[in-house]
C-alpha cells in the first residue's frame, strides 16, 4: 500500500526540482496544498495531489464493481 503522503522521490520526480523551497513553491503555484515537515521539506497528501491532477474520477472508477451479467 502506498503512503498517505508523497515521498521525497515522488516529489522530486513530479516537480523536477531538488531544493525543498523550490518544490514547495512549485506545488503552491499549481494550487496544491503543501504543509512543511520539521526539516522544511514539503508534505503533500497523495489523495489531494491525485485529485488536483484530475485523477479522482479514475480512482473512483477503479473502486466501482460491475454487476455479474453472466448470470442473466
Amino acid at each position: 500500500m502506498k503512503s498517505i503522503c508523497l515521498n521525497e522521490n515522488e516529489i522530486t520526480e513530479i516537480t523536477g526540482l531538488t531544493r525543498k523551497t523550490a518544490q514547495t513553491r512549485w506545488f503552491r503555484r499549481e494550487g496544491i496544498i503543501v504543509r512543511l515537515k520539521a526539516d522544511g521539506s514539503p508534505l503533500v497528501s497523495r489523495s489531494h495531489f491525485l485529485s488536483a491532477m484530475g485523477c479522482e474520477s479514475e480512482m473512483k472508477l477503479s473502486l466501482v464493481q460491475e454487476p455479474d451479467f453472466s448470470t442473466l
